[in-house]
């Protein structure tokens, strides 16, 4: 049977996996938002193929500086809420 204490614990491994959820759907949207930047960019200026380093390349991630850091805004939260959610497991194990 379980006691209040798991109870309680089980409810906020299920809150955190569900911000996870939340936290994973907006980093795959901001990056899909990413990715039709990038090909935007390439078709606005009639580029098929961009190497890395060149100066096409710098060029594109100057223009898509907005789209980048938002992605990784939403990279970083994902991580975090992971990271929470683990915390929230190792937490119930200990109890």
């Amino acid at each position: 049977m379980l006691d209040t204490t798991k109870l309680t614990r089980i409810c906020d491994i299920a809150e955190r996996a569900l911000d996870v959820h939340a936290h994973e759907r907006k980093r795959k949207s901001a990056y899909l938002t990413l990715v039709d930047a990038y090909q935007a960019w390439k078709t606005e200026h009639k580029i098929g193929r961009v190497e890395r380093n060149s100066p096409e390349w710098k060029q594109m991630q100057a223009d898509t500086e907005d789209e980048y850091a938002r992605f990784c805004v939403a990279r970083d939260q994902e991580y975090n809420a992971r990271r929470r959610l683990d915390t929230a497991i190792r937490r119930y194990h200990a109890a």
